[in-house]
């Protein structure tokens, strides 16, 4: 946030010459700068996916109570029912700068896994003996309840494509001679984590909704002083470089982050970009004037934070490159009555 400010004051004596004079403060500048791109805008940074696989479904064990069982033969090795992660909602492809990608396995069975079990995770047109995730447990998991974290592997600067496979490989338990409570309702569980995305460009696939909002400082009054009053117009300005119809409102809020008072009274657009090809050609400027009246100035005057909130809705398939902008600027034309 950048705030540039110039200052132009007058004051008032009184007759008997006292120093207590009135002053007035001209404000003139940008108050706040804020620059939009694809990896501020949430709900894409990051994804999950979650299955199970219990002793019932995918198991055969079928009996309708748990039941206690001595000598549990073991099961496998096998291949675990293939898995299809499906994020087509949001994109078509993504071109990552910089990423992770990770899964968690949870033994909820009443028996321990064997080591080796191996997870593969695919996406189309990788090549058979290189899927994006090929790892190996190096060592058994526990039953009831044991937890296995993988490694994070980095995605950076690699294409990621919103459908994957998983395959969960050569799985098989220990025989166990204690006498286990066999519950056909236990399962085996895998979660699938892509997290800490940053895109060098993203080609969103459907007419998703995005809410994207940031507080920063504000000072209306440029100093540490006694206002009595605030007047004047603020203009906002938003350089749209994003393919994307936003609509915006400004809150402003005291120093416990209560707001005082919204800046617009309906939500203004901001206009999308021209675009071809789902690519932005020429980023477009909005202007927006606001008039100060007494009652919202009275309940903005001692703000000190602003609250931008932006929402936005893509039509399908448009591509946003990092260095497409949303470029957002507050800028003030206020007077400001003190009393010293």
């Amino acid at each position: 946030m950048f705030i540039i400010l110039l200052f132009l004051f007058s004051c008032n004596l009184k007759q008997d010459h006292d120093l207590e004079p009135d002053w007035n403060a001209q404000i003139l500048g940008p108050l706040v700068k804020e620059d939009l791109s694809i990896n501020e805008v949430p709900d894409i940074d990051s994804f999950a996916y979650v299955n199970a696989f219990s002793l019932e479904k995918d198991f055969g064990i079928t009996q309708k109570e748990p039941i206690k069982i001595k000598d549990v033969p073991e099961i496998g090795p096998l291949s675990l029912p293939p898995n299809h992660l499906d994020l087509t909602e949001t994109f078509k492809s993504a071109e990552v700068e910089s990423g992770e990608i990770y899964f968690v396995l949870t033994n909820n069975l009443p028996f321990d896994v064997k080591p080796g079990v191996i997870v593969k995770i695919s996406q189309s047109g990788d090549p058979l003996d290189d899927p994006l995730v090929n790892h190996e447990l190096p060592l058994g998991l526990p039953g009831n309840g044991g937890v296995y974290k993988m490694p994070a592997l980095n995605l950076n600067n690699k294409i990621l494509l919103p459908e994957l496979d998983l395959q969960i490989l050569n799985f098989a338990t220990q025989k166990s001679t204690n006498s286990e409570d066999l519950d056909p309702s236990k399962e085996f569980k895998i979660e699938v984590y892509i997290d800490k995305l940053k895109f060098k460009s993203i080609t969103l696939s459907q007419g998703n909704t995005f809410n994207v909002e940031e507080t920063v400082d504000l000072n209306l009054k440029g100093t540490d002083i006694n206002a009595q009053s605030l007047s004047g117009k603020l203009y906002t300005f938003a350089n749209n470089g994003m393919p994307l119809k936003f609509s915006l409102q400004l809150y402003f809020l005291d120093g416990s982050y209560t707001v005082l008072d919204s800046l617009f009274n309906t939500d203004p657009t901001i206009q999308e970009p021209e675009i071809a090809n789902g690519v932005t050609v020429t980023p477009k400027e909005t202007k927006i004037t606001t008039e100060l009246n007494e009652a919202k100035a009275n309940k903005i005057i001692n703000a000190e934070f602003l609250r931008i909130r932006f929402n936005a809705a893509n039509p399908p398939d448009v591509t946003i490159n990092k260095d497409n902008l949303l470029k957002f600027q507050l800028t003030g034309d206020l007077d400001v009555a003190i009393k010293k």
